[in-house]
């Protein structure tokens, strides 16, 4: 299995799980709302995560994971 059909769904994943499920679900209405019709880019994504993690981990989480190839130590450990 390529590990780019993995890496995808676990971003998102891991997101709602340091998010919090209250704040993933503002998260997804806010980008839908604001993006409805549109073209949602990684930078939009990067924005909009910035908005509702207060504490910034998740930010640093996904800019770990879209630039490091395959997938960080602590999924594989």
């Amino acid at each position: 299995m390529r590990v780019v059909y993995l890496k995808g769904p676990l971003i998102y994943h891991c997101i709602r799980i340091m998010l919090g499920e209250e704040n993933w679900i503002n998260f997804l209405i806010s980008v839908y709302n604001d993006f409805e019709n549109s073209f949602f880019t990684y930078t939009d994504l990067r924005n909009y995560l910035i908005k509702f993690d207060s504490t910034g981990k998740c930010t640093e989480f996904l800019d770990k994971w879209m630039t490091e190839l395959g997938l960080p130590d602590e999924i594989l450990n």
